[in-house]
């Protein structure tokens, strides 16, 4: 039996966000896309593939697509890794991890009763003709933040130890293996 659904007056929603809740929305997305970053080119480099062939291969991927493969490859090719730091917990965490950073990422942020923050997506549809929001508090946020550093971090550690390149960039001092190019315009006065 379905639970009733609890219809929410439009005057309890606001899409004025705080501030401190913008900061760590930004802090979670852009943690996780350290982690997503790293598993993108750990793909690269354990399977072989120059960086423009590794962008064909991985680019209209989603990110728990690509922990998938690397997933895949590395219990492939490095079992002893599968058994220590890289288990089946890693795996699921980083799943996890991506779901929330999608949630976080493409839903549509709204201030509930002027105290919690909430994300609706379109594409939940849980009762028909309704819209349905999952709360999403500042808490949530630090925990993916928290949860993508330490999966980025037990990563790279792992691929230090198969000696294969970290990427370029990344939160902690690093050499710049690579070029990076950034565009830009220039406006003229």
């Amino acid at each position: 039996m379905d639970e009733p659904t609890t219809e929410t007056p439009v005057s309890r929603i606001s899409f004025e966000i705080p501030s401190s809740v913008l900061r760590n929305i930004s802090k979670a997305i852009i943690a996780f896309s350290y982690f997503e970053a790293t598993v993108e080119m750990a793909i690269w480099n354990i399977l072989k593939l120059e960086s423009d062939d590794g962008r064909i291969f991985t680019r209209t991927m989603q990110a728990v697509r690509k922990i998938g493969i690397l997933q895949e490859v590395v219990e492939r090719r490095h079992t002893n890794l599968t058994r220590s730091i890289l288990d089946k917990d890693f795996w699921k965490r980083a799943k996890d991890a991506a779901q929330e950073r999608n949630i976080a990422a493409h839903g549509v942020w709204i201030w509930f009763d002027q105290k919690t923050s909430a994300v609706v997506s379109l594409r939940w549809m849980d009762q028909p003709n309704t819209i349905t929001a999952e709360m999403f508090p500042i808490s949530r946020l630090r925990l993916l933040a928290r949860d993508s550093t330490i999966l980025d971090s037990m990563l790279r550690s792992c691929l230090a130890d198969l000696k294969v390149p970290p990427p370029p960039f990344a939160p902690p001092p690093h050499k710049m293996s690579t070029t990076l190019v950034i565009n830009h315009t220039l406006e003229q006065s």
